[in-house]
């Protein structure tokens, strides 16, 4: 392994350890949200690569934040910072996915008023203004 590897291993370590801490933890359930969010609307939009790999990313920052909440390493004081994620930490599910399923559902429903849609032009259009208006892009 050359040095510049071994240089961007120890780095990627040093990086992923910050997160391991109570509120950096609880920021991942608010994360997912954001990121299951915007994988429907750019679904919604067409743009299906981006929204395959937002869902990815959501469903990866989601297992973590559960996992941690489950091992006890997401403190009672922290866990408001989880945002809209918290509501999906109350009551006994079967199973992680069962949550990142769950927690999924309400980001789609939230994403924007389902009523709105009548045709799929009309809802293509809404989804790419709330991709925007959602900061998407930037995730």
């Amino acid at each position: 392994m050359n040095k510049t590897a071994v240089a961007l291993l120890l780095s990627f370590g040093a990086s992923s350890a910050s997160a391991d801490t109570s509120p950096e933890l609880a920021k991942l359930g608010e994360r997912a949200y954001s990121h299951f969010q915007c994988s429907w609307l750019s679904q919604v939009a067409g743009d299906h690569a981006r929204a395959e790999k937002l869902l990815g990313v959501g469903y990866d920052y989601g297992r973590r934040y559960f996992v941690a909440l489950e091992q006890g390493r997401i403190s009672e004081d922290d866990l408001r910072l989880s945002g809209k994620a918290m509501i999906y930490t109350i009551g006994t599910m079967p199973s992680i996915d069962f949550r990142l399923g769950w927690m999924y559902s309400g980001a789609v429903d939230s994403a924007f008023d389902v009523s709105k849609m009548s045709d799929f032009d009309r809802d293509k259009a809404i989804a790419v203004a709330e991709y925007n208006k959602k900061g998407c892009g930037s995730l």
